[in-house]
């Protein structure tokens, strides 16, 4: 067993450890006409944040950033399954698109509550479509500054 404490400004409200979006059925039709699936959307909610940190010497908290991770797919992230030729993408509130492991654009940190809004789709890949179930798995994490 390993690990380490760290000091964070928010708790995160996650309900269950593996959250699970149902994505639902999609004719690969629509997927070929318009280039991608409908969007889902799901958020992150953080709660009980304070800006000063435990160490007095330290400066306040003010900002935060979003990374999601899981397999690379031309961008976005990469399915598995029998399904073939669609990829996941998610984007924030505004519009920005992540990219597995990198961290999307930086956010000014709020005292008290915040939800952080995303939606998630499907899209093509540049391969063939194939119908058939995908799943895959997205980790996210919040590194604060």
């Amino acid at each position: 067993m390993t690990g380490s404490i760290v000091e964070t400004p928010c708790a995160i409200e996650v309900g269950d450890r593996d959250q699970t979006l149902f994505m639902g059925n999609h004719p690969v039709s629509k997927i070929i006409r318009e280039g991608q699936g409908p969007k889902k959307e799901f958020s992150i909610r953080l709660f009980g944040c304070t800006l000063t940190q435990l160490d007095p010497s330290k400066p306040d908290w003010k900002n935060f950033k979003v990374m999601f991770d899981g397999e690379e797919d031309k961008g976005h992230f990469k399915t598995s399954g029998m399904a073939s030729g669609v990829a996941v993408r998610i984007s924030d509130h505004v519009g920005n698109i992540a990219s597995p492991g990198v961290h999307l654009p930086e956010r000014d940190l709020m005292a008290d509550n915040m939800h952080l809004k995303y939606t998630l789709n499907l899209v093509g890949n540049q391969e063939i479509l194939q119908a058939g179930d995908h799943q895959l798995t997205i980790r996210f994490r919040i590194d604060y500054n």
